[in-house]
């Protein structure tokens, strides 16, 4: 398995959002899809979802606040069916260093 933060790639984007950091900025399909916008295009969740890689929590949701010693929740309503990431993985951003990951299972 991964041991790195730095091995997980791009952000999932089964939409083509084509942000910065889409999985397929590295493959050039984002500059095909964009050639007007350079392939990067920005996310727009309140005009269109589909803007957005659904892999990027804080593009589709905004920035998160943690608060020390109190237990949070987070829900992402985009996301319907948590069996199509089970066998990615979450990355916690601290600005632009990757600070924390882990991987999703499926619970047996």
């Amino acid at each position: 398995g991964r041991t790195e933060c730095t091995d997980l790639g791009g952000h999932w984007d089964p939409t083509y959002g084509c942000a910065g950091a889409s999985q397929h900025q590295a493959s050039g399909v984002c500059p095909l899809l964009y050639p007007d916008l350079g392939g990067v295009k920005s996310c727009d969740p309140e005009a269109d979802i589909t803007t957005c890689e659904m892999g990027d929590l804080s593009g589709k949701m905004g920035q998160l606040s943690f608060k020390t010693g109190v237990m949070q929740k987070f829900e992402d309503v985009y996301m319907t069916n948590i069996d199509v990431i089970s066998s990615l993985s979450i990355v916690i951003h601290c600005g632009a260093p990757r600070v924390a990951c882990g991987n999703f299972y499926a619970k047996a």
